[in-house]
């Protein structure tokens, strides 16, 4: 996959060691963020702290300066969406004199445009209703009713309190659970329920999933270890961002109940299905490594073709972050090597999660070639990206994007494979089993009010596209 850029991850932790806690399970969502991290918290004596720096968590974080006396923390990881990638827009956001402290991941795109970022906003809302006397709850409450577009955040107040929210629509993911004596808050549940250590990923033998946020809900954890929930507004359109389980998720996540492993499973079938239909023959399966491997599973299984591991990723950078098309271009046959001997001379099925801008498919369809396969057949897992996104992935511009105004036939032609198949919005939201998704990158058509889209256009996205002929 290449062209996004995720949205963030968020954390929360009260109980022993929280801070440590925090930062061990923010580990685990380390795929949703690598620009910047942050972990802020109070001890049990009411010191406040705060870490954030530039870089994967093991470099924007001195791990000496997180007190192993801290009973509250939050902390968060990012990819720039809106604002630009420097230390300014690290998360967390406020300090020890604020009323609260936050980390947001999403786009709130009604509050662009006036020279800060939508996530220092969201923070200034609340923080503004605090000061004039309302609690949390009631802040929270009043954001709900002016915020338009995707928000889950963590939060922290002066008293010890965590608290977590998710928008009325849904949008991006966020869960509960608890690790040994500790109640903690996710943007997935593979935060929670698995450790990702230099050995690899582990399941926690000592660890729960309580419940998922449900859209426009809160839940906060008192300094005591009260946990409680409340839903806040309801009866809004949910439309949860589909590209959750295409990508940006880890397969041992479940957002919502549904498992997304399970479903690139079954989505790697459907593709099977669909490629017997248009008459593909292959010898064999070769997944993306990364979130292609679950498709290729499906497929491998339903065709019954062997599975071959003939791309070797040689580091987790994702080609999205690169700056331009050249470097991205670089940067993808950088990370993604092909075993020349086992393609040679076969005909290869590839499974990828998704094309956006198109400069891994294209780079690896090129490498195919180059190591003499007979054909390369293309199959995608999410369904083509035609229009920006201002929920919160960074795909703002349809001139960025490989599919915007073009037929699958004239994708398959630039990436150059023998045949190119994405599954309709239809054929995913039934493998998926739920309705409720934000589409917009497909259809065009924005879960936002139309003052929203007026304020989107206003600061220089382009907010509509005619569809075009598949």
């Amino acid at each position: 996959m290449t062209g996004a850029k995720d949205h963030c991850g968020v954390v929360a932790a009260w109980g022993p060691d929280a801070g440590h806690v925090a930062l061990d399970v923010l580990k685990g969502l380390q795929h949703r963020g690598r620009e910047s991290a942050g972990i802020a918290g109070y001890t049990a004596a009411g010191r406040f702290f705060k870490e954030v720096g530039m870089g994967t968590l093991d470099k924007a974080i001195d791990i000496a300066m997180i007190p192993h006396s801290a009973q509250v923390a939050i902390g968060h990881s990012r990819y720039s969406t809106a604002a630009e990638s420097s230390i300014e827009h690290a998360q967390p956001i406020g300090g020890g004199h604020n009323e609260w402290v936050v980390g947001h991941n999403g786009d709130v795109p009604n509050f662009l445009g006036h020279g800060v970022s939508d996530s220092t906003i969201v923070h200034s809302v609340v923080e503004d209703q605090m000061r004039k006397g309302h609690n949390i709850v009631e802040a929270l409450h009043w954001l709900m009713s002016v915020a338009d577009g995707a928000y889950s955040i963590t939060g922290l107040l002066k008293d010890g309190t965590i608290v977590a929210a998710r928008d009325p629509q849904g949008f991006k993911p966020l869960c509960v659970g608890r690790i040994g004596q500790n109640i903690v808050v996710a943007s997935e549940t593979v935060g929670i329920t698995h450790t990702n250590s230099a050995v690899g990923w582990a399941p926690r033998r000592d660890a729960e999933v309580l419940f998922h946020v449900k859209p426009g809900e809160m839940a906060w954890v008192d300094r005591r270890g009260n946990l409680s929930k409340k839903t806040l507004v309801e009866g809004k359109r949910v439309t949860t961002c589909a590209f959750e389980y295409a990508y940006f998720a880890r397969k041992e996540t479940e957002i919502d109940g549904v498992s997304v492993g399970d479903f690139r499973y079954r989505m790697g079938e459907l593709l099977a299905d669909k490629a017997a239909k248009e008459g593909v023959a292959a010898d064999i399966v070769v997944p993306v490594l990364g979130s292609g491997e679950e498709y290729a599973k499906g497929y491998a299984s339903r065709s019954r073709l062997p599975l071959v591991k003939a791309l070797i990723k040689n580091s987790d950078e994702r080609v999205f972050i690169g700056p331009d098309a050249s470097k991205r271009a670089a940067i993808a046959r950088t990370v993604h090597n092909v075993l020349n001997e086992l393609v040679r001379g076969k005909r290869v099925v590839v499974t990828d999660d998704s094309i956006v801008r198109g400069d891994t498919s294209t780079a690896i369809v090129e490498m195919l070639w180059e190591a003499q396969a007979k054909e390369v057949h293309m199959l995608v897992g999410y369904w083509a990206v035609r229009y920006p996104c201002y929920e919160g992935i960074a795909f703002h511009g349809a001139g960025e994007l490989i599919a915007a105004e073009r037929t699958v036939d004239d994708v398959r032609e630039m990436i150059k494979s023998t045949t190119l198949i994405f599954p309709e919005e239809e054929e995913y939201k039934r493998v998926l089993g739920r309705n409720d998704l934000c589409s917009a990158c497909h259809t065009g058509d924005h879960p936002l009010s139309e003052s929203t889209l007026r304020r989107i256009h206003e600061v220089g996205f382009r907010t509509k596209r005619q569809p075009i002929r598949t």
